[in-house]
Protein backbone atom coordinates (compact mmCIF):
# COMPACT_ATOMS: atom_id res chain seq x y z
CA UNK A 1 0.00 0.00 0.00
CA UNK A 2 1.41 3.29 -1.25
CA UNK A 3 1.33 5.94 1.12
CA UNK A 4 1.74 9.55 0.03
CA UNK A 5 1.84 12.47 2.78
CA UNK A 6 0.62 16.33 2.06
CA UNK A 7 3.71 17.41 1.67
CA UNK A 8 5.20 14.88 -0.86
CA UNK A 9 2.27 15.55 -2.50
CA UNK A 10 2.67 19.33 -2.63
CA UNK A 11 6.00 18.77 -4.07
CA UNK A 12 5.08 15.90 -6.76
CA UNK A 13 2.62 19.37 -7.84
CA UNK A 14 5.06 21.92 -8.12
CA UNK A 15 7.70 19.72 -9.75
CA UNK A 16 4.89 18.76 -12.25
CA UNK A 17 3.92 22.63 -12.71
CA UNK A 18 7.84 23.12 -12.98
CA UNK A 19 7.98 20.79 -16.17
CA UNK A 20 4.90 21.73 -17.92
CA UNK A 21 6.00 25.87 -17.61
CA UNK A 22 9.88 24.64 -18.64
CA UNK A 23 7.95 22.98 -21.52
CA UNK A 24 5.79 25.73 -22.15
CA UNK A 25 8.91 28.09 -21.98
CA UNK A 26 11.19 25.83 -24.51
CA UNK A 27 8.89 25.20 -26.89
CA UNK A 28 8.27 29.40 -27.12
CA UNK A 29 12.30 29.41 -27.49
CA UNK A 30 11.98 26.64 -30.14
CA UNK A 31 9.19 28.03 -32.45
CA UNK A 32 10.99 31.16 -32.11
CA UNK A 33 13.80 30.53 -33.24
CA UNK A 34 12.55 27.72 -35.52
CA UNK A 35 9.18 29.10 -36.87
CA UNK A 36 9.12 26.46 -40.20
CA UNK A 37 8.74 22.93 -37.73
CA UNK A 38 6.48 22.57 -34.70
CA UNK A 39 7.91 21.14 -30.98
CA UNK A 40 6.14 17.95 -30.68
CA UNK A 41 4.38 18.17 -27.48
CA UNK A 42 0.90 16.90 -26.74
CA UNK A 43 -1.96 19.89 -25.87
CA UNK A 44 -2.78 17.79 -23.07
CA UNK A 45 0.01 19.24 -21.40
CA UNK A 46 -1.05 22.23 -21.61
CA UNK A 47 -4.66 22.81 -19.65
Amino acid sequence: MLFISSNSFLDITILVDYVRHTAFFLTIRYTIFFPDSRFPIPDSLFP
